[in-house]
């Protein structure tokens, strides 16, 4: 009953865009950084052995079978680790995900997507005790992975970690306005293959009337055909409704959600980058 009032409130919203930041600022991006999370967030969908054998010291790995999730550490050069997060593993994964709703995090005093939250709070009392608090911690993860790791940033600095420069890879949204507006101070980059429909999660639903939509923050850079790509200081806002949303979630753009695409997309921006206007990004799709 629940969902059919959630279904009936959504198909009475329409989708649109709202532009509420500079559209362009020009920004020079180091691919091969990006590259270099993004390679560890594919990483955490391999086995411990796989992972071992990529990485020069790999301080732990762990499932949560509960969950469906895993993580890993990696100490790094000059005094810092890295902890990256598994993502969504296949589409009714996605569709549950969506489903939840928001709830009140007691401990950082904002409104979340209950189930990115449950992730989140897994993977942090399971990884807390390999984590050096004297170290600069950097996080990274590809779609639930990606909102976890968010969460996981935020979730540290209340805790008195030292939080570094994380960047993710097809993130959804797990917070509201205000939640986003709380934590915009964090260095955080958000990476965004155009045609993925992900980072859209969740649509605008009947809970929105209730706790607002769904926000994202920190930069934002969305990668494009070739060379190409779009660099914003924060996140324009696009709204679609739910029957919208998963009218258009199909096989390819699902194929577009997948980090070794994203990983494509990035390293053809290794010899050459041409940012572009965000109004001007349809001229630019990736050809695959």
């Amino acid at each position: 009953m629940r969902i059919a009032i959630i279904l009936l409130l959504s198909l009475s919203l329409i989708s649109c865009e709202r532009f509420t930041t500079n559209e362009f600022v020009k920004k020079t991006i180091d691919f091969k950084k990006v590259d270099w999370y993004a390679k560890r967030a594919q990483l955490a969908y391999s086995s411990e052995a796989e992972i071992r054998s990529k990485l020069d010291k790999v301080l732990h790995v762990e499932s949560l079978p509960a969950l469906d999730i895993q993580y890993f550490i990696e100490q790094l050069p000059d005094n810092r680790q890295l902890l990256s997060v598994r993502g969504t593993a296949n589409l009714a994964n996605v569709r549950e995900d969506v489903e939840y709703k928001k709830s009140r995090n007691k401990n950082i005093h904002i409104y979340v997507h209950d189930g990115f939250d449950e992730d989140a709070n897994a993977v942090f009392n399971s990884a807390l005790p390999h984590l050096d608090k004297n170290q600069e911690i950097l996080v990274t993860g590809h779609s639930l992975g990606a909102a976890a790791s968010t969460l996981l940033m935020i979730y540290l600095y209340h805790e008195d970690y030292s939080v570094g420069p994380s960047i993710n890879f097809g993130q959804p949204k797990f917070t509201n306005k205000e939640g986003a507006k709380q934590y915009d101070f964090l260095n955080l980059t958000r990476v965004v293959n155009n045609k993925d429909l992900i980072p859209l999660v969740p649509p605008v639903t009947g809970f929105s009337s209730v706790h607002g939509d769904y926000h994202h923050f920190g930069q934002e850079v969305i990668l494009l055909s070739g060379p190409h790509f779009v660099y914003l200081d924060n996140h324009i806002v696009t709204e679609k409704s739910l029957a919208s949303f998963w009218a258009n979630l199909n096989d390819v753009s699902l194929k577009d959600h997948m980090i070794a695409n994203y990983r494509e997309d990035i390293q053809t921006k290794f010899s050459k980058q041409v940012e572009v206007p965000y109004r001007q990004r349809h001229k630019y799709h990736s050809q695959k």
